[in-house]
């Protein structure tokens, strides 16, 4: 077990995971995009989807501070689902709703080989697109085979969003489709995803993601390798300076 910032505990897949890393020498993981997250969440109202939440390094300090608002986390590893629901309880979050699945442009089932959880060094890198596991993919162990539940984040029917976070390695393209009619019935709300900038077989998919979240009327930033869109038809546009 891990002590992070501010009191929080995290259970962790081994020392050797890039997350256990930083989590140890800096007690967070990522924290300017949690800060990111913390503007958006704040003006605007409404619940937190979390999709791709591994063990919560996200989810957990966000929530224990909105300890008003309900978060929804998402996460398709068994193992990793299983630290998460634990990550929740050691630090007794009761407004985060744990979901052992995934988003896709369908309802569908996927098999495949998950990493070898006592030596893989980034777990957080597994993915499930074919393309992405055939280039650069970062995930250099294999374990044990098992079946992942994905379906369109469309029938979930969430009520009242304030923003969306997806790091879902490769299947970006794929839960925003699952979502459309989701973002419009919500009113477009604000979406931090990490998409890789500097493989270059990615980058067409990058430019095709952007443009296409774009064509739906947002504007988007770029901070390192997380992108902010937001839709100016909302009432509060939070002002980023990356420079």
């Amino acid at each position: 077990m891990i002590q992070g910032r501010n009191g929080l505990l995290y259970e962790v897949v081994s020392e050797n995971d890039l997350i256990a890393k930083h989590l140890m020498a800096n007690g967070e993981y990522e924290p300017e995009v949690v800060q990111i997250a913390r503007s958006l969440i704040t003006h605007n109202v409404g619940c937190v989807l979390d999709i791709g939440a591994n063990i919560g390094t996200f989810v957990i300090p966000l929530a224990a501070e909105f300890r008003h608002r309900d978060f929804y986390c998402y996460e398709v590893q068994p193992k990793i689902f299983s630290l998460l629901e634990e990550n929740i309880r050691l630090n007794k979050l009761t407004n985060i709703i744990p979901n052992e699945f995934g988003f896709a442009e369908e309802t569908k089932q996927l098999k495949v080989t998950l990493p070898d959880y006592s030596r893989e060094m980034n777990v957080g890198a597994f993915s499930l697109d074919d393309e992405v596991r055939r280039n650069q993919y970062e995930v250099t162990t294999e374990g044990e085979e098992v079946t992942i539940y994905l379906r369109p984040i469309d029938s979930c029917n969430f009520p009242d969003i304030a923003l969306i976070k997806i790091d879902v390695e490769g299947m970006e393209q794929a839960v925003i489709t699952g979502g459309l009619n989701t973002l419009k019935k919500n009113n477009f709300p604000p979406i931090i995803f990490e998409c890789w900038t500097w493989k270059p077989w990615f980058q067409m998919r990058l430019l095709a993601l952007v443009m296409g979240i774009q064509a739906l009327g947002y504007e988007v930033q770029q901070c390192n390798n997380n992108f902010i869109a937001q839709h100016p038809s909302r009432s509060v546009f939070v002002e980023f300076n990356f420079a």
